[in-house]
């Protein structure tokens, strides 16, 4: 195997017990199995030009209601989300995890 290195930078978004707690609400009013929760499964971001903390920061505070409808969208529409998507409830509902060693195998 020839493992080469990327330009891209892994932002992996991993859900906070709030998160969690939202999830659970909403599989309930949807009348959802619980069983449907994965609590490994994280989303995970590609993006290239991130080296520093601030980097990260700056992407995210650019970003965040792209990653955060992406994230919600996964597990419920529209109407079963927060009435206000906010900076503040992103950093609330996810932990962003960097790993700046992408390899392509």
């Amino acid at each position: 195997m020839n493992l080469q290195p990327t330009e891209y930078t892994a932002l992996v978004l991993i859900r906070t017990e709030e998160f969690n707690q939202w999830i659970s609400q909403a599989n309930k009013k949807a009348g959802v199995d619980e069983g449907t929760h994965y609590p490994g499964d994280y989303g995970t971001y590609l993006v290239k030009n991130i080296i520093t903390q601030k980097d990260v920061e700056n992407f995210v505070a650019e970003n965040f209601r792209a990653l955060f409808e992406n994230e919600l969208g996964q597990w419920h529409d529209a109407a079963f989300w927060p009435d206000e998507l906010t900076l503040d409830l992103f950093y609330q509902w996810f932990t962003v995890k960097v790993n700046r060693e992408v390899f392509l195998a």
